[in-house]
């Protein structure tokens, strides 16, 4: 093939030259000479490196190592690399100036090579960014609540936009985030951002051939679908309805207001003997110690919202616009008479009751600091249980934990869910584990360090998410032995601090299937044809789902059912 070069229509013909030389000296001449920042460099690099019958196949090298002896780096705004091979992107990356980079953007000429660039993925890796758009076979929902508490305090996060291959974690997005704002295609939440009046974050999950899950930030004004989250940073979960309404839309809350006329009068008096059914789905209890405040959120089975907030430094209630100020007496104890009566005439079970109640522990000096403990005593008194599928708590301390499990009643208790507020916060495991609650609910997900647990105690769960310093090579087998034995179990997910133990583990299990990112193993399940056990060993991630045979990985071998 005839070598030449075409610039401005004027075409030169190398006889005796590589062309590939004559490239890359003409590119070492422009970027000697460049003297301001480029707004953009872009790299198209074909999967030229497998087509050995052309010189052109050494390009990316050859480029790379006149790079490398300019000894200087490529002042550039963007950085575009568009390849077959992901090799090269490291060869390319590395030769921008961090200084002058602020966008960074990969395509692949293969859907394939697009989503296993990210494979490997720790989201910590990518929360500096204020944008993101990226392909992934996958994300937990544990990471992305990582992602959505890193946003919500940050003053530069624009948007992020995630294309996922799968994604079986939508109810484990319920549980953290509580019930989402539901149109005919998707599934909305929006959160209001830390330090500012004026902004909130909206997250939204749709399916269109693939899941896509879409982060982005907006003035409250036009926040979309008329629902927004309120209140605590990222650790409340409480709504409030946009003013700006169609007539339909006033119609339906007129009617809604006449039907709740008579718990609204109740609420606006307390000496007010009648009170009618409370028939709510979702309650929430949140106590704010930046703004000196406790908020009730209610939903009702119309997915209707009610937010009640009580002000210490007003020492006032604030509902459905109304404020009343209480001069004589403890804001606390309205707070907490208010929602006794509530509680009291609640006769449907709840899908979800939320605490997040010990802000005020840690500030001896504010009447609010005692909330807890007159929680605790009013459900002492109350003489009953409250009946709730999902029973969350968000605390600092195990003794937060012990107060406010007893209250739920354990044969209606399905989802239990113990979240950390701090990443590095400890939990020992071992008083709470002997609760009803504990023993009877289905799935537990808690994101403290958890220790002094036995192995055993968590057999009983259709679904776990729990981290750990370790587990024992011989605690993984009874686990496995548990999980093939058992109809009902769905998956099981441990974050472990380390593991020493692949050696043992590979001793009991056999030779796992490696695919360079993860050891797995597969397992046949007791009376279940199509069902197979699968455990995957990721770095610090270990992972036990049930997955139908057709989705073994091809060349992987699933062992026989043995329970022993």
């Amino acid at each position: 093939m005839e070598g030449f070069r075409r610039f401005n229509g004027k075409t030169t013909v190398f006889e005796n030259s590589n062309v590939v030389d004559v490239a890359i000296r003409d590119l070492e001449l422009v970027l000697k000479f460049q003297k301001s920042t480029f707004e953009d460099f872009y790299f198209y690099l074909d999967n030229i490196e497998n087509q050995d019958d052309t010189s052109i196949h050494t390009l990316p090298t050859k480029m790379s190592n006149m790079i490398n002896a300019s000894g200087r780096k490529i002042r550039t705004t963007e950085l575009s690399i568009s390849t077959g091979d992901k090799s090269n992107l490291i060869k390319m990356l590395q030769f921008a100036d961090p200084e002058t980079l602020k966008i960074i953007q990969f395509d692949s000429m293969d859907d394939s090579i697009q989503l296993e660039l990210v494979v490997n993925l720790n989201v910590e890796d990518i929360r500096h960014f204020s944008r993101i758009t990226m392909a992934m076979n996958s994300i937990s929902a544990r990471d992305l609540d990582s992602l959505r508490k890193v946003f919500l305090i940050s003053s530069k996060f624009e948007k992020l936009g995630l294309e996922l291959r799968m994604f079986h974690e939508k109810e484990e997005l319920l549980n953290l985030w509580g019930a989402a704002f539901n149109s005919e295609y998707s599934k909305e939440w929006c959160f209001r951002m830390k330090d500012s009046a004026e902004k909130a974050l909206c997250i939204r999950i749709y399916q269109y051939v693939n899941y896509h899950i879409r982060f982005n930030t907006f003035e409250l004004g036009v926040i979309p679908n008329g629902i927004i989250y309120v209140g605590k940073s990222f650790l409340t979960n409480m709504r409030v309805k946009r003013n700006e309404m169609t007539a339909e839309k006033k119609e339906i809350v007129l009617t809604l207001r006449q039907v709740c006329r008579d718990f609204r009068n109740f609420i606006d008096d307390l000496n007010d003997s009648k009170l009618p059914d409370s028939k709510f789905k979702q309650i929430e209890i949140v106590s704010v110690k930046d703004e000196n405040k406790i908020f009730f959120s209610l939903v009702d089975f119309d997915v209707n919202y009610y937010l009640i907030d009580y002000s210490e430094s007003e020492n006032s209630r604030n509902f459905q616009g109304k404020t009343v100020v209480f001069e004589n007496s403890n804001i606390v104890d309205v707070a907490i008479r208010d929602l006794e009566l509530v509680l009291r005439f609640q006769k449907p079970q709840l899908e979800r009751l939320y605490f997040d109640v010990d802000d005020f522990q840690l500030l001896p000096d504010s009447l609010l600091h005692n909330f807890p403990v007159k929680l605790s005593n009013m459900f002492k008194m109350l003489n009953r249980r409250i009946k709730t599928d999902n029973l969350t708590i968000e605390t600092y301390n195990k003794s937060q934990i012990m107060r406010l499990i007893p209250f739920a009643d354990s044969d209606a208790l399905r989802k239990l869910i113990l979240l950390a507020k701090d990443d590095d916060m400890k939990l020992e495991i071992d008083e709470i584990v002997k609760t009803e609650q504990w023993k009877k609910a289905q799935e537990i997900h808690c994101d403290f360090h958890v220790f002094n647990l036995n192995v055993n105690d968590i057999c009983h769960f259709s679904r776990i998410t729990l981290t750990m310093k370790t587990i024992p090579a011989k605690d993984f087998e009874i686990l496995r032995n548990t999980f093939i034995s058992s109809p009902k179990f769905e998956h099981a997910f441990f974050e472990l601090t380390h593991f020493n133990e692949k050696e043992e583990i590979s001793n009991v299990w056999g030779i796992s299937f490696n695919t360079g990112s993860s050891s797995n193993w597969y397992f046949r399940i007791k009376d279940l044809e199509e069902e197979v056990l699968h455990i995957e060993f990721r770095g610090k991630f270990i992972n036990f789902h049930t997955i139908h045979w057709r989705n073994v990985l091809t060349g992987a071998r699933v062992q026989d059912y043995n329970e022993n």
